[in-house]
């Protein structure tokens, strides 16, 4: 094949992706971003004391009346509202908008948005595993291969169909820390930091990604970062006001002190606290609903431990690896290792680490550690996981059963990445 028919044929399987999911998604309810369309929707109201949940709360069966009464009004009849988990900021600037539209318009137009920002993760991935893949002498998979392979895992996958049948923001964080590593791989650092500081002002957990600068020892994006955070930060303040941030620091430290129980878990904390339950004739495998339990104080001693031992790990393991390929395994290592030890760590946060994964196919990957990335696909693909929700294994067992794919990915990328060394 040529290389202008391997574009054509990609081009032609991005267009096929976008296609299905418009068709599939279009219209629909997703029900995490109706909580950014309300909290929007009444802080442009003005009633500022209905945009985040009292008492912390995250799966929120006893909305304010006013958020049911909107809910009802635009025909969703559910009982489930998940509460605003997000900085003010953004409700602030979205308010507006959500104020004239009816929710399906707004959602409508974010997944026009995550779609594009998931072409634009895979054609990205794609440009550093060419670069990858020079750098590291070894030959890559065509373009078209690229593409249908990305396609699947966004669209065809228990984490990718969940974060558009939710309508998750993590797409858009996704999209912007693949956007910091691709720009810290062309080596443009002050853009890298700015825009790892957005995906902060989203979501605070990227923020924990500034340990690659550091490793990395590239200071301007750290500086950049910094800066960058700091005016979004005061940009937040006087747009929201502090009383609304000190509404956000109480929802943060109420959500840091729980444990997340859900079917969709991917995190440590979650198994440590099952191994809890089990060693004291506790414990239960199925999960009937998603709840916030208190988190005993040695849970948060043990994960804060592993992060910081896993980082250290992180570090020395990749010392003496390729600079482009270290890069790339750092940045995927630490993400799946800051997001597996947070208290709420969900299943949707996996299609960054998946698209990412498919840089290996860069790296001339041994046997083994294509039969683990082969495995993880096949045991998160949509017809085995739906499969996977009628047997014993449903609750408890798929978090059991993600953490484990986590751990075995991981271990596989750095096996890969470490054949590469300086």
């Amino acid at each position: 094949m040529t290389d202008r028919m391997d574009k054509a044929l990609g081009i032609f399987i991005l267009g096929g992706f976008l296609g299905l999911m418009l068709h599939s998604y279009w219209g629909n309810w997703p029900v995490d971003l109706s909580a950014l369309y309300f909290a929007a929707y009444f802080f442009d109201a003005g009633a500022y004391e209905l945009v985040y949940a009292p008492d912390g709360q995250a799966f929120w069966d006893q909305a304010y009346p006013e958020w049911r009464a909107l809910a009802r009004s635009q025909g969703y009849e559910a009982t489930l509202l998940p509460a605003y988990v997000y900085p003010p900021l953004w409700a602030a600037v979205l308010g507006p908008w959500a104020s004239v539209v009816s929710f399906t318009s707004f959602a409508n137009t974010f997944l026009l948005v995550f779609l594009g920002a998931i072409i634009g993760m895979i054609l990205m991935t794609y440009q550093m595993a060419r670069r990858i893949a020079e750098a590291a002498g070894t030959p890559l998979i065509p373009f078209a291969l690229f593409c249908l392979i990305g396609a699947f895992l966004a669209g065809s996958t228990s984490y990718g169909s969940l974060s558009f049948q939710l309508g998750q923001p993590q797409i858009l964080v996704s999209f912007l820390l693949m956007l910091c590593l691709y720009l810290l791989s062309c080596n443009n650092d002050l853009s890298a930091g700015v825009v790892l500081a957005f995906a902060a002002a989203i979501k605070l957990m990227p923020a924990i990604l500034v340990v690659l600068f550091i490793m990395e020892r590239r200071w301007r994006a750290l500086g950049a970062f910094v800066v960058a955070g700091a005016l979004l930060a005061g940009m937040s303040v006087i747009v929201a006001g502090w009383p609304m941030h000190q509404a956000l620091l109480e929802r943060i430290g109420h959500l840091t002190s729980q444990i997340s129980i859900s079917r969709l878990g991917i995190g440590i904390e979650t198994v440590l606290y099952h191994f809890g339950q089990v060693a004291t004739g506790d414990g239960q495998w199925q999960i009937e609903r998603p709840e916030l339990i208190e988190k005993p104080a040695w849970l948060g001693i043990s994960t804060r431990a592993l992060l910081i031992a896993g980082l250290l790990a992180i570090w020395s393991s990749t010392c003496a690896v390729l600079p482009p390929v270290r890069l790339w395994v750092r940045f995927t290592l630490i993400f799946l290792l800051v997001v597996t030890t947070a208290s709420l760590s969900w299943l949707h946060y996996l299609v960054l680490p998946a698209l990412l994964a498919l840089v290996a196919a860069s790296l001339a990957p041994g046997r083994g550690v294509r039969l683990v990335l082969l495995g993880g696909a096949v045991l998160t693909c949509l017809p085995v996981y739906l499969w996977l929700l009628d047997t014993p294994l449903a609750g408890y067992g798929e978090v059991y059963l993600h953490l484990a794919l986590i751990m075995a990915t991981a271990l596989a990328l750095l096996q890969a990445a470490r054949k590469h060394r300086i």
